[in-house]
């Protein structure tokens, strides 16, 4: 380890973070703990650990350059510029993080990889720590692990109880095509598992297929079929012997090609089966011409497509600090409110470093956001239903526009207006929504 050269940090008051360092057995992890306790940069690493947990951090970045430490915090989707940090204290802080995951402090330029874990007011987590050498210095990605409030179901992802009293039977029928949708990022693989737990898992047999060494975490119920794509195994090349088990249920995790979803929809047909899939978009509707780019029979998908499940997920606001106001009416005309049925919307109150109270002294930022004005996050859930009309359109005329038309003369709730319920609910802002959508 570097040597000391300066003891200032312990003149602070430090927060109660206790490390367990990596090793292979209590004695080994035991010594590197107790290796770097004496080192001027354990303390700056404490308060590092103490301040990301308090902001509720995913990811911290800290981009080492000649003179001093950049970094940013990602919290709950959004990247946060914070302070810089001197090269001193930051190589000192490092060289300590790398000694208790177990990795070469004196290397800067090859990548790295490790962990440890961390206690601060008994909330246990991970600490993975990623190194890698840059042109400009050294960059060290910090992944805090933690027990977060769980989203597995689709009432933890926040989808309205009528949406899924209207989803779950078709998770529950004998046939059909049921197609997940979402951003990668953006609850892509959350909603997936979610809609996957809808299913009835004990009473039905259910199978997930997933390229090899991508597979998610584990649905209970949802047996995995992995294939080798390297090995010039598909999903078709396993179909075969897994139908021979007669399941109810098949999910394909990656939708490849036209002739995979062919192959979907021929099954769904004729076997017949419950069959899911996922792709890449940004609503529910949009999803519809992602599919058809894939070139399948636009009959056969319009004929097996039952339904599409979409989301995007949006920051809620801070319950302790956010601030009410009246919206004006324009506002509410442009949103689809009728006048009188909203009262009040709200709006985050972010910390302004140097305001007053009218006693002179400074106001400290949300002791609960930290002066985000936001915590945590929840899904804007879309469900679409295949009407015949839609069966229609999709094979005559499946641009957007003529989709979303079609589908609200049919009594869609778009995914806008799932959003607009959530700002009249007072669970998230208007802002906030502009930021999400414009995306």
């Amino acid at each position: 380890m570097p040597k000391p050269k300066d003891q200032s940090a312990r003149n602070i008051e430090l927060p109660p973070v206790k490390f367990e360092a990596a090793g292979d057995s209590q004695e080994e992890r035991d010594y590197n703990l107790q290796l770097v306790e004496p080192s001027p940069g354990f303390p700056t690493l404490m308060l590092m650990v103490a301040d990301v947990v308090i902001r509720h951090v995913d990811t911290a970045v800290f981009d080492f350059t000649p003179k001093a430490v950049a970094i940013r915090y990602l919290i709950d989707g959004v990247w946060h510029k914070m302070p810089p940090m001197d090269r001193e204290s930051g190589d000192f802080m490092l060289a300590t993080l790398k000694q208790l995951c177990g990795l070469n402090y004196r290397e800067r330029r090859q990548r790295q990889e490790g962990a440890c874990k961390a206690l601060y007011f008994e909330k246990k987590f991970n600490l993975k720590v990623i190194s890698q050498g840059v042109p400009t210095g050294e960059r060290v990605g910090i992944y805090l692990e933690s027990k977060k409030p769980p989203m597995e179901s689709l009432e933890d992802l926040g989808m309205r109880a009528k949406m899924r009293e209207q989803l779950l039977p078709l998770l529950n029928s004998p046939s059909g095509l049921v197609v997940v949708t979402a951003l990668p990022n953006e609850g892509y693989s959350t909603l997936w598992r979610a809609v996957l737990g809808g299913c009835d898992r004990f009473l039905r047999d259910h199978y997930v297929l997933e390229p090899q060494g991508q597979g998610e975490k584990e649905v209970i119920n949802f047996h995995p079929v992995a294939y080798n794509p390297a090995a010039g195994e598909t999903p078709q090349s396993l179909l075969p012997e897994l139908l021979l088990r007669e399941p109810h249920v098949l999910a394909f995790a990656e939708l490849s090609d036209g002739n995979l979803l062919n192959e979907i929809c021929r099954l769904a047909k004729s076997v017949p089966l419950l069959t899911l899939t996922r792709i890449y978009s940004r609503h529910a509707i949009e999803a519809v011409p992602r599919l058809l780019a894939l070139k399948p029979d636009p009959k056969s998908l319009a004929e097996n497509l039952t339904a599409i499940v979409s989301m995007r997920l949006v920051r809620k606001l801070c319950e302790y600090c956010k601030q009410p106001y009246q919206p004006a009416p324009q506002v509410l005309a442009k949103l689809g409110i009728p006048p009188n049925r909203v009262q009040k919307f709200f709006r985050p109150l972010p910390f302004q470093p140097g305001k007053l109270d009218e006693e002179g002294n400074e106001i400290p930022p949300c002791d609960v956001c930290q002066g985000l004005g936001y915590v945590g996050r929840t899904g804007v859930c879309e469900l679409l239903q295949l009407t015949p009309a839609l069966r229609e359109a999709l094979q005559t005329n499946p641009r957007v526009d003529h989709l979303t038309r079609v589908a609200e003369e049919g009594g869609h709730i778009s995914m806008r207006d799932e959003a607009v319920v959530l700002v009249a609910k007072g669970i998230t802002s208007l802002e906030e929504l502009q930021r999400v959508f414009s995306k």
